[in-house]
């Protein structure tokens, strides 16, 4: 199992995970004017249609940064 954390703020997300079963760990900083964030979560999501998994969301901050964002796809 693998937990991924995500730190947002306006230029770039930070995002971290852990795979549960080897200890594993990573780290990327993520920029969204460049497109990585947008690539990197398009792959995770076609990883995730290809297994079982569950995906939690916490939001927190501004709700109308968050809002927008889902409107815009």
């Amino acid at each position: 199992m693998r937990i991924i954390g995500c730190d947002y703020h306006p230029r770039w997300q930070q995002v971290c995970w852990m795979e549960i079963t080897t200890g594993e760990t990573g780290e990327l900083q993520l920029g969204h004017a460049s497109g990585e964030a947008e690539r990197f979560y398009r792959q995770l999501m076609r990883c995730v249609a290809k297994s079982d998994v569950n995906i939690a969301l916490l939001p927190t901050g501004c709700p109308r940064t968050i809002s927008r964002s889902r409107l815009s796809e």
